[in-house]
């Protein structure tokens, strides 16, 4: 097995709570839809980003991301898409939450 490592190093990854305003829903649906193209197309190191709606809360959705490395997470910071993404969702969300994520520390 992989020993809790993804890619051969340390995780890296991230869970998103995104609280969307009900009115808004579809426009940051488009939002991260076209932000996503731009993250597979220009983000070799972002392993995997995944936008998923939560069952029986349908102005809520959680990323689910993983990074090769810490860098690869700031690279992705970075990304005009990515800018474009974070200062565009703003008016769109009633809260935001951030868990950042790591390996299960072993005895």
């Amino acid at each position: 097995g992989s020993g809790g490592t993804i890619a051969g190093g340390p995780v890296y990854a991230l869970v998103v709570r995104f609280e969307v305003r009900p009115e808004s829903v579809a426009a940051f649906d488009r939002l991260v839809a076209q932000t996503l193209e731009e993250i597979r197309e220009y983000e070799p190191r972002t392993l995997t980003y995944l936008p998923t709606a939560v069952v029986d809360a349908p102005a809520s959705r959680v990323f689910i991301e993983v990074y090769e490395d810490e860098a690869a997470f700031v690279e992705h910071e970075r990304q005009p898409h990515v800018r474009h993404f974070l200062q565009a969702r703003e008016p769109l969300l009633d809260s935001v939450r951030v868990e950042r994520l790591t390996d299960v520390p072993t005895a």
